[in-house]
Parts: structure tokens; C-alpha cells; sequence
């Protein structure tokens, strides 16, 4: 017999003959309740990327996501040579 464990963080695809009704998340706009000319130039809400370029505003940068080198005990030996080539 062959035990799986499922953590928490794992997904899960289950095939199943019951019925599982999945939870609406999202309000949809099915109608705008604005006249017939105004309906056409309605736009929604602008994401954080558009407010931000219209404003001029950039992404501060984090200094974890930066890109640094780094060295093994394997790369500071000074008697070892690396082919890179390949």
C-alpha cells in the first residue's frame, strides 16, 4: 500500500461524480445604469501599473531582489580552473 501525504501548500486535482459548487468571488457589471452615450466611454477601474505610469511614479527597488555574485568555497580556490566555454 503506498501512503501519500498532502501538505497544506499542495494542489489537488480531485475527479469526482458529486456536484461542488464553487463560490462566486467577483461582482460582474451586467449593466452600467448610464445613459447610451456615456456607456460607450465607461472604462472601469485603471490597475496600480496604469495610475503609476500616468503619474510618473516607479517601483522602488528592493535590495533582495538584486542581483549579486556568488562565490562557492570551489570558486576561491586559486589552483582550480573552470572551463566556462561550453
Amino acid at each position: 500500500m503506498i501512503m501519500i501525504v498532502v501538505a497544506g501548500a499542495d494542489i489537488v486535482f480531485l475527479k469526482a461524480w458529486f456536484p461542488v459548487t464553487i463560490p462566486q468571488l467577483y461582482n460582474p457589471v451586467t449593466s452600467l445604469l448610464l445613459c447610451v452615450g456615456a456607456k460607450d466611454a465607461w472604462s472601469g477601474m485603471k490597475t496600480v501599473g496604469q495610475l503609476k505610469r500616468e503619474r510618473g511614479i516607479q517601483n522602488s527597488v528592493n535590495p533582495d531582489h538584486l542581483y549579486r555574485v556568488f562565490y562557492t568555497h570551489c570558486d576561491l580556490d586559486k589552483n582550480r580552473t573552470v572551463d566556462v566555454s561550453s
